[in-house]
């Protein structure tokens, strides 16, 4: 399954936008939900989609409610009042526990989104329940309430539309919950039978101590083995036995994959023979056979999820929790590779919490939902809907592993825009990206610096260039037309001209003496300069810094020339420093007044915004 090419992030995209996918959940909110922050909402663009946060951020809170979203389901199995955990039942109706969901549904050629909302209230226990407890009142019933309009903003049913009578129920006050199997897989918990009985389970009158556990295991065994061969069991085995099966092949070779390990054939038993309800694993490799007793923890974990993951009936909505869990990099990217074909194939709608950067670097920013806490907010919020891997890798406590990137200007002020560029969009990256003022201009920048970093394909540097330095932009289709042999050296010599302004000091002679080297070399010399640049070199917004800032201040004389703005600013410098006629402004103090302006500066401003294209290469 994984040999194949792995999908495109476009192929990925189209398939959960197209009918196949549906339903589909589009987004989650939460107007009272646990520690969330309220109102918290997640919207989900792409099959995969990540929640991301520190410890206590509540990610798996997150997945319990999408547990609880569809037809027949409740976050109850996960969250409930006890003793020592009460949950307060004296609440209005605008405090009570509640999340809203949204689902996407096509009736011919109309899309629809419906809105349903779960709500924890009290009711009378149901099902098979303690005799103590019968007759008594549930307080963590969750059941789908009515659609309201005004305390939790809910969209209005369409009216008089007979196209989606099927999907409303029969008061046609709400939307009925969306129709799902769910798989679930918190991957802290799921372990083997084995682990699960000798390293988690408590002692008992039968195992007061491991060796007595051991013992157990040892007489039980035998049960499990004689279903791993396929053999009659006596009555009392019978009862402990739930289910045997084979991976198929696609499992089999999925499994081999993710591990780089070639396994001939996997069994897998659902059983009791340890006590509790769980699964062990026989696994087939290299001449030698071994149950989970012996596989390492990862091993299983794989096993498993690939095992659900085949099983699962397409349109499923797949929820993992933390499924790096023993996987080192390399098999968690081999991982991320199997999910996306298996979203891919069986139009797959899967949600998972992670800590991990090796999962986080597979995905697009509007996969990323990243969590956490700030000191003004009460609750957990949403820091970010749409978050690049190294924003999540800050928020993680993995920071170590990205380099530290530079951003080469002409002068001080415009390192000033950049460093506040950052703290708007992205404050965690200001240890890492550094704005550094390069000696000699855009000149020294263009003619030395740009075609050194160019050649050595240097990823960690951009350069962002004042705006009177914005040439023409080249015909990128035409430059991929030209050759890049020495007959065609002085054509690229006037495409690079063009381009920069000028040529570059190393070939500055491209015709093959000197100064060029041979005219072969210089042509693709320049090919590689120019495309570096292309990704690489930016332009501030504006003719001038000092212009583009002075045009953004309110009650200032708008200036259309650098010589003037400089002047206009040593005034304000001056007034704002309190000096008198007699004292000389300085160039650090008229910096300082263009700091404090630049403060002022929010993220719609044009200096900003064009200070921030050179700095998102570097996240």
């Amino acid at each position: 399954m994984i040999k194949e090419q792995e999908p495109s992030e476009q192929s990925l995209r189209a398939r959960f936008e197209s009918k196949d996918f549906e339903p589909v959940i589009t987004e989650i909110r939460f107007p009272r939900y646990k520690a969330l922050a309220r109102d918290l909402a997640i919207d989900f663009t792409y099959p995969i989609t990540a929640i991301v946060g520190p410890n206590g951020s509540n990610k798996s809170s997150i997945l319990h409610a999408l547990h609880g979203a569809p037809y027949r389901r409740t976050v109850a199995d996960y969250w409930f009042s006890t003793s020592v955990d009460q949950i307060d039942t004296r609440l209005s109706e605008e405090d009570q526990h509640r999340f809203i969901y949204k689902y996407r549904i096509q009736v011919g050629r109309d899309k629809f989104f419906a809105e349903c909302r779960k709500s924890r209230v009290t009711r009378e226990y149901r099902g098979d329940i303690p005799a103590r407890l019968e007759g008594k009142l549930d307080p963590d019933y969750w059941e789908p309430t009515k659609l309201t309009t005004d305390s939790d903003n809910m969209t209005p049913i369409p009216e008089n539309n007979s196209k989606i009578d099927a999907y409303l129920s029969k008061s046609r006050d709400r939307w009925r919950p969306i129709s799902k199997k769910v798989v679930y897989l918190d991957f802290r918990a799921e372990l083997s039978a084995f682990d699960k009985f000798l390293y988690h389970s408590s002692y008992n009158r039968f195992a007061k101590n491991r060796t007595q556990k051991r013992y157990s295991l040892v007489k039980n065994s035998t049960g499990l083995a004689k279903s791993f061969n396929r053999q009659k069991l006596n009555k009392t085995e019978s009862e402990k036995f739930t289910s045997y099966r084979r991976l198929n092949k696609n499992g089999l070779l999925s499994v081999s994959e993710i591990l780089g390990k070639d396994f001939s054939r996997i069994e897998i038993v659902r059983h009791k023979f340890y006590s509790s309800d769980a699964y062990s694993a026989k696994l087939f490799t290299d001449g030698r056979e071994y149950s989970e007793a012996h596989a390492g923890s990862g091993e299983f974990a794989v096993i498993r999820l690939v095992d659900e993951i085949h099983r699962a009936q397409n349109r499923s909505l797949i929820l993992l929790d933390e499924p790096e869990v023993s996987l080192h990099p390399g098999a968690q990217r081999l991982l991320m590779i199997f999910l996306k074909k298996a979203a891919l194939e069986k139009s797959l709608q899967i949600v998972l919490s992670t800590h991990s950067p090796t999962i986080i670097e597979q995905l697009p920013r509007d996969a990323i939902k990243l969590l956490g806490s700030t000191s003004q907010s009460t609750g957990v919020q949403l820091l970010s809907n749409e978050t690049t891997p190294s924003q999540a890798f800050f928020h993680l406590g993995h920071s170590n592993g990205i380099g530290e990137a530079r951003i080469l200007v002409e002068d001080d002020l415009v390192a000033v825009i950049v460093e506040h560029a950052i703290r708007l969009n992205m404050k965690e990256m200001l240890e890492k990206i550094i704005p550094t003022p390069f000696p000699g201009g855009a000149g020294g920048i263009l003619k030395q610096t740009l075609p050194v970093l160019a050649l050595a394909d240097s990823q960690n540097v951009t350069i962002l260039l004042d705006g009177d330095q914005r040439k023409k932009e080249p015909d990128w289709n035409e430059i991929s037309r030209i050759p890049t042999d020495g007959e065609h050296a002085n054509e690229w010599t006037k495409q690079i001209g063009d381009y920069l302004g000028l040529v570059p000091t190393l070939f500055s002679n491209s015709s093959g003496s000197k100064k060029g080297g041979d005219p072969d070399s210089a042509a693709r010399n320049i090919n590689k300069i120019m495309h570096w640049s292309k990704d690489k070199l930016f332009y501030l917004h504006g003719e001038a810094p000092e212009v583009a800032l002075l045009s953004e201040m309110e009650d200032v004389p708008q200036s259309t020339k650098s010589n003037e703005a400089k002047k206009i600013f040593k005034e304000l410098a001056a007034g704002w420093h309190r000096k008198t006629e007699f004292e000389v402004t300085s160039a650090i103090e008229i910096l300082q007044y263009q700091t404090h302006v630049i403060k002022n500066l929010d993220k719609s401003s044009p200096l900003i915004i064009s200070a921030w294209a050179a700095i998102r290469p570097h996240i």
